[in-house]
């Protein structure tokens, strides 16, 4: 089986495993591109030089704005602090207290008023975009979209190069509330140079999962509109997928997080 890679500017790669339809594929790629400038990347600073930790996605939801990621992105820095890319291109650190689900990896932060100004450049998501889009087996088409840890290559000793990745595939959603994206990369890839190597899926940590509906099972339901189906938060490497937590756990950590701050 063969994966097609596509290449938007300098920012989009694009995989979609084949016998997907050439319309099928059009229309997940406009979709995606449509809604990925949600995701950004979280980075921390090293040795005095940025290193990516991982992805995180702005979300708007019942009149609030949050910054959503995988639990452990907030962890593995250590004690270094963990800070995003604002409006004016300089860092800003990522406070405040994020409300988190151990069991599914996933934390979410409701924003202060500066950091959503800080943020205006970032399209945030709407909750009318989270949720499922698995059909009665629990199977949709899912787009893991996020930094790779390759986008931690240094272009010169302050410059961070955070190309984003979205690797495409077959999910399932589980009734547990864990998502699973299958995903080889020893299938290799295909650039406009020709046969290349498969983009690594590690790095994406807190990125986000699209779907959109199946119909049958080479091709995407005509006429749907994208969902952020859920959050990615592991590299299954033995069983060649990708994890994540899906929007049925989602959901409740965001309201959970608004009443908290109400509380």
């Amino acid at each position: 089986m063969l994966i097609r890679t596509r290449q938007r500017g300098n920012l989009l790669r694009v995989e979609a495993k084949l016998p997907f339809n050439a319309m099928s594929r059009a229309a997940v790629d406009a979709e995606t591109a449509r809604v990925r400038h949600c995701v950004i990347p979280i980075i921390s600073e090293k040795k005095r030089r940025p290193t990516l930790e991982g992805s995180a996605v702005a979300v708007a939801f019942r009149g609030r704005k949050f910054l959503v990621t995988a639990e452990h992105v907030m962890n593995e820095s250590g004690r270094r602090p963990l800070m995003y890319f604002a409006a004016d291109t300089h860092t800003r650190p990522l406070g405040g207290a994020f409300t988190v689900s151990k069991t599914h990896d996933i934390a979410v932060l409701q924003l202060a008023d500066h950091d959503i100004e800080d943020l205006s450049h970032i399209p945030f998501l709407d909750e009318n975009a989270i949720g499922s889009a698995a059909d009665q087996y629990g199977r949709y088409y899912a787009s893991v979209t996020g930094y790779p840890h390759k986008a931690s290559k240094l272009k010169d000793p302050v410059t961070l190069d955070t190309g984003m990745e979205v690797l495409s595939s077959l999910a399932i959603e589980g009734k547990d509330g864990v998502i699973a994206v299958s995903f080889d990369k020893k299938e290799g890839g295909w650039t406009t140079d020709g046969h290349s190597y498969a983009r690594d899926p590690t790095g994406k940590s807190g990125g986000a999962i699209f779907g959109m509906p199946l119909l049958g099972l080479n091709a995407v339901r005509p006429f749907a509109s994208i969902k952020l189906t859920g959050i990615g938060t592991f590299w299954d490497r033995k069983n060649k997928r990708i994890l994540g937590a899906s929007s049925s756990v989602l959901i409740p950590l965001l309201t959970a997080a608004i009443e908290n701050s109400t509380a």
